[in-house]
């Protein structure tokens, strides 16, 4: 087992590119129960150089295998995965818009969907894969996939906008108006809300409300004896109840239900997964 939840993306990229994350299991015997995927305020691009993973849309149950690289939009419903025996995942985690600038496609298209990166950016996606797939030093892979990203910054003429540092600043601080975030921007309201659709394919509003979601969800994980009214509070949430509608819209469970879930996944892993990797 090998993770790395964060690693800090070369300095060049870091307006564009919030985190890389890592992850490397290999199991036993059977592969684990399905492991939750909630929403999240990362637009992404994975890459699953070992074994396929099967995605699980969990309102419909509907079942598909993940090609090696898939970009995925704003993401607002739950989603299960069913990993290989040999599992690998690396996350390019994108800061707020920083996939729109990167490729200049309106993220609306992607919301809420995954589709094959190829589709995207070319054969280049194709060249990574098979190069990953060879690679066995993980440092060697995130230098693989940062040198593609760092090529494709040089080849567009991108700048930081201040709406581009209002959206960045809601990942800590989701309760700023609307208007506020507008005036940081240097825009209307109209405006503001406009652009900010274009590139993050949902309104301020909702991206805020994963925001908040998501950091309930790890306050949880960090203290999985707190207690969720507390928890909630911290967070924003005026009360359960305000807390619950959210979960079920991001999640089709209620708090309890998905972190129960949560750790009978993560007992599963643990018990089946073997240690092969430093």
């Amino acid at each position: 087992m090998f993770i790395v939840p964060h690693i800090i993306p070369h300095p060049a990229l870091q307006s564009i590119v919030h985190h890389y994350f890592l992850l490397h299991l290999h199991f036993k015997d059977s592969v684990p129960n399905l492991k939750p995927m909630p929403a999240e305020p990362y637009q992404s691009i994975y890459f699953y150089p070992r074994d396929p993973i099967k995605k699980i849309i969990h309102s419909t149950g509907e079942t598909s295998q993940n090609p090696s690289s898939i970009l995925v939009g704003q993401q607002v419903e739950r989603i299960n995965l069913e990993f290989g025996t040999d599992h690998m995942v690396i996350q390019i985690a994108f800061q707020p818009g920083g996939l729109y600038r990167l490729f200049g496609i309106p993220m609306s298209q992607f919301f809420d969907i995954s589709i094959n990166s190829e589709e995207i950016c070319g054969n280049i996606i194709k060249e990574i894969n098979e190069k990953l797939t060879e690679i066995s030093d993980y440092r060697l892979m995130i230098q693989t996939i940062e040198m593609f990203l760092l090529n494709r910054l040089k080849a567009i003429n991108d700048t930081v906008r201040p709406i581009d540092k209002a959206m960045q600043a809601m990942l800590y601080n989701p309760g700023q108006s609307i208007s506020f975030l507008a005036d940081q921007a240097c825009l209307s309201t109209r405006q503001f809300e406009r652009n900010f659709y274009e590139r993050i394919g949902v309104g301020p509003k909702m991206f805020s409300r994963v925001v908040r979601f998501n950091q309930v969800l790890a306050d949880k994980r960090l203290q999985p004896k707190g207690d969720w009214l507390d928890i909630a509070y911290a967070n924003g949430y005026f009360d359960f109840s305000h807390l619950s509608r959210d979960f079920k819209l991001f999640t089709g469970q209620t708090p309890t239900q998905l972190f129960s879930d949560e750790q009978k996944s993560s007992k599963d892993i643990n018990e089946n997964v073997v240690f092969l990797h430093t």
